[in-house]
């Protein structure tokens, strides 16, 4: 009957498995947006040990090192989040508190895929401009292949 206790009962349970999985879904989203925060740090590093006057590019072994660690970081943040999202089965909505700060890394994550793009670019941009060609060659073809390892689409 529509208006049993036993339907009652199912609705609200549908409703607490809905927000359950909403919650774990925001978690989730919040650490997809980290691993472009991590991408934009491990290329702003890459650019910091970057010493063009003394013509020291990071060897192919940095940079691979940079990119795992950063990938081990994403995926350290994603399991944090996945366990943290699957320990409280809390049904109440997110603190405004808690929204914001997914504002906040939005904002983060926009300017981590900014990062991205301008690191690398400023880094040819001073190879081009301090080393002869064959360094900026070098340094393609290493990039090339780091590219190749992620699984990247060149």
């Amino acid at each position: 009957m529509i208006g049993s206790p036993g339907n009652a009962r199912g609705a609200n349970q549908s409703e607490n498995r809905r927000l359950i999985a909403a919650r774990a879904a925001t978690f989730v989203l919040g650490a997809v947006m980290v691993w472009s925060i991590v991408g934009g740090a491990v290329a702003a590093v890459e650019y910091a040990l970057l010493d063009v006057p003394n013509g020291v590019i990071p060897s192919v072994a940095t940079r691979a090192t940079l990119m795992l660690s950063g990938y081990a970081l994403e995926f350290a943040v994603l399991v944090l989040a996945v366990s943290h999202a699957a320990s409280k089965p809390d049904t109440q909505p997110l603190p405004t508190v808690v929204l914001v700060g997914f504002l906040f890394l939005m904002v983060a994550s926009a300017g981590g895929v900014v990062a991205s793009v301008w690191f690398p670019m400023r880094t040819v941009e001073a190879i081009v401009a301090h080393l002869p060609s064959d360094r900026l060659v070098q340094w393609t073809h290493e990039t090339l292949e780091l590219s190749l390892l992620e699984g990247r689409p060149v």
